[in-house]
């Protein structure tokens, strides 16, 4: 069973769903990109966006520890506000992961949290471009 479910602050650390659609409270997507992002579930543990250029480019301006944790931009950023995700238990691992890192992680660089979680928990993953 495939649906949506939103969260705040921390992301949850159980899915509601076989497949769900993850989508940080404040973030909206059309249907089409929700129908579209489930599709690559049936062989790919998740899917996740690139954050859109313009993003990285005002995050490299800002003082929030990228430039001293990674000082390029060659490593590909995720949005973490949107993503694809079955439900088994290494996907449930890397919730937990991203919850841990998350409470070590200091203002401003939760997408790092997002991204080493991310990385640790070796998920099979599709990329989609930014929306």
């Amino acid at each position: 069973m495939r649906g949506v479910q939103y969260w705040q602050g921390n992301p949850p650390d159980t899915l509601n769903y076989e497949q769900v659609l993850l989508l940080h409270e404040l973030v909206s997507v059309e249907d089409t990109l929700g129908a579209h992002g489930f599709q690559f579930l049936d062989t790919f543990q998740t899917v996740v966006m690139l954050t859109d250029y313009d993003d990285i480019a005002m995050m490299e301006q800002a003082d929030t520890g990228y430039q001293t944790e990674i000082p390029s931009v060659r490593v590909p950023l995720y949005c973490p506000e949107v993503m694809w995700l079955r439900n088994e238990p290494d996907v449930v691992q890397f919730l937990r992961l991203w919850n841990g890192e998350l409470s070590q992680a200091v203002r401003g660089a939760e997408r790092l949290a997002f991204l080493t979680a991310l990385y640790r928990a070796r998920l099979t993953m599709w990329v989609l471009p930014p929306r």
